[in-house]
């Protein structure tokens, strides 16, 4: 990884690919965007032709979901995303919230972060964790699968206060999550 853009033509490829898998977008489908530099700073997704009024420009399909790190945001089931229902810690001991058995058994949880936070033993006993629960989005970015990584990596950083203000606070609780459960951090 290198802190150069990758090449507005690179994005593009691996976005419509992303698109087409979530059946958004058709192999071949004309759009009227393009990803291109942009005038006002890096990339962004540039008109290709005229649009009409009432067109559809763009849909989008999230490379990672999950909750927000700040806590004016109310808890969410780590599965269906829900708020303000009731929640309760999976029976499998990996400290997040789930609100159903379905949402337990969701094989985006069950089989990714589940068994990964598992292994980190996290300390929160027979209840959830909020910290844990507010840094599950790096989480979910470090195990996300190579073609999603690709991907990630076409992203653009913002390193300025007014952008990286919640990807800090991830970080740095995601960082102090691991040490309480290992004073060993390699798992990143």
């Amino acid at each position: 990884m290198t802190d150069q853009l990758v090449e507005p033509a690179c994005v593009d490829e691996q976005l419509r690919g992303h698109l087409q898998g979530h059946g958004i977008l058709e192999t071949g489908q004309q759009t009227c965007w393009t990803i291109d530099y942009s005038k006002l700073s890096g990339r962004g997704v540039i008109a290709s032709r005229d649009v009409a009024s009432d067109e559809l420009v763009y849909e989008d399909a999230p490379v990672v979901q999950g909750p927000r790190c700040n806590d004016k945001y109310p808890p969410m089931c780590v599965a269906c995303q829900k708020t303000g229902c009731a929640l309760f810690p999976c029976d499998r001991g990996c400290g997040l919230p789930v609100c159903s058995d379905a949402c337990q058994d969701d094989p985006r949880h069950r089989d990714v972060e589940c068994p990964y936070l598992r292994e980190l033993e996290p300390d929160c006993g027979s209840d959830w964790s909020l910290p844990l629960l507010q840094a599950l989005v790096p989480v979910k970015a470090l195990l996300l699968e190579s073609h999603l990584k690709d991907i990630f990596y076409c992203f653009q950083s913002h390193g300025t206060p007014k952008y990286g203000r919640e990807t800090f606070r991830q970080f740095g609780i995601l960082q102090k999550f691991l040490t309480s459960v290992h004073q060993n951090v390699s798992y990143i």
